[in-house]
């Protein structure tokens, strides 16, 4: 039996016990003991192979199943949320928002909610195919789009020389080549919009049904994002065949809206990062414990701001963690044999996963600064850049010791 092996039969033993107990006082230490991992290494593993941590995975299971119920019967909202071992409604309807978008009394009222996103048990067959798929999850941010190339017959791949394909509900494929300007007769154009996508990754012929099911039932909604069109962006290698599918979306964190109206606070990305970490389990505990070198590419709106960077031998780098999952509050950590609240931890998952690492600049080539000591994960959104000072500069007559 090989290490995938015996990690999967491991997840495969957590993921039945949820099945087994979605309506029981189930909990992430029961499910760690039935994979026979302590907390912290089965937290670890079991987002790596699934892309979700395991409390996520387990509430939206048992929101999924009270959906169903919700639609279909007359059983009251409270007696479905304490049913599913929710505390309160209140408590009940936040995350059911969080899934879907709409309180539980909204989509009674409709009698439908969208199911498309709704967390469909995993099984071991579904894992085993996207560890051998080798499947990534990465966000982007990509500009306009302009293909020149031709609708394709029902059932036609795409043959060589295309590089993308344009996926829309109720329309033929449309494969082709990026282009810059009008596409030349016989060819056609088609475009796909710029802005944030968050997409699938994997080896050729990606299998286009399992990157579906990964992107709308697991990266979207982990990632507090949503669909802004219905559109997806196939990546083709030199044999039209699939590499990536990306889905444009907006992020419902980011920008984050708080305070007093909206838009009281709001983050933009100045930047993304490039990194050998494509997977959660592939970064380091923290960026200082690696000698991996990493990109940051500021985007060209902010190249004045690099004015200086040259000359630093090390900064503050802040990105966003958009592949956390926002709704822990407690995690284990490697020192503590309990789980501890998100706030004296490092966790990347916790509401505002915003991440912080001292970096030593490498060296700087127009907008690419190469690093040492970064521990984000390939395509993370740069939030800022610090300066940064060994010893902090105190006002006279201050406190801070």
């Amino acid at each position: 039996m090989t290490d995938g092996d015996r990690r999967l039969a491991s997840v495969g033993r957590a993921l039945d016990l949820v099945e087994e107990r979605l309506r029981d006082g189930l909990d992430v230490g029961a499910m760690a003991s039935a994979a026979c991992y302590s907390i912290f290494h089965f937290v670890r593993v079991f987002t790596e192979l699934t892309g979700h941590g395991p409390y996520d995975y387990l509430m939206r299971r048992r929101v999924a199943e009270a959906a169903r119920e919700l639609v279909s019967g007359d059983r009251s909202i409270l007696e479905l949320a304490l049913e599913y071992r929710f505390e309160s409604p209140d408590g009940f309807s936040r995350a059911f928002r969080r899934c879907f978008g709409a309180a539980p009394s909204e989509a009674r009222k409709a009698g439908a909610y969208a199911e498309g996103s709704a967390r469909t048990p995993i099984t071991r067959e579904r894992v085993r195919a996207s560890m051998e798929a080798g499947l990534t999850i990465r966000a982007e941010r990509l500009p306009d789009v302009l293909v020149a190339g031709r609708p394709l017959a029902p059932g036609e791949a795409a043959g060589p020389g295309a590089e993308l394909m344009l996926l829309r509900p109720g329309s033929d494929p449309f494969a082709g080549r990026a282009t810059h300007g009008p596409a030349d007769y016989p060819l056609l154009s088609a475009r796909a919009p710029g802005g944030d996508y968050i997409g699938v990754y994997g080896d050729p012929p990606l299998d286009l049904g399992l990157a579906r099911d990964r992107l709308y039932r697991t990266a979207i909604p982990v990632g507090s994002a949503r669909p802004r069109a219905p559109l997806e962006l196939a990546r083709l290698d030199g044999g039209g065949r699939p590499t990536a599918l990306l889905v444009p979306v907006a992020f419902d964190g980011s920008p984050v809206a708080a305070g007093r109206g909206a838009g009281a606070m709001s983050l933009k990305p100045v930047g993304v990062v490039r990194s050998p970490y494509e997977a959660r389990g592939d970064a380091p505990r923290q960026g200082w414990l690696s000698s991996a070198e990493s990109v940051i590419e500021v985007y060209e709106a902010f190249e004045e701001a690099l004015v200086g960077v040259a000359d630093a031998k090390r900064l503050v780098a802040l990105y966003w963690g958009d592949r956390a999952d926002r709704s822990v509050l407690k995690s284990p950590t490697p020192f503590s044999a309990e789980p501890r609240g998100v706030f004296t931890s490092r966790s990347p998952n916790r509401p505002n996963p915003v991440a912080l690492c001292v970096v030593d600049v490498i060296s700087v080539a127009g907008r690419r600064i190469t690093v040492r000591g970064l521990d984000a994960l390939d395509g993370s959104p740069v939030i800022d850049l610090k300066s940064y000072i060994e010893e902090p500069i105190r006002p006279s007559g201050s406190v801070l010791q």
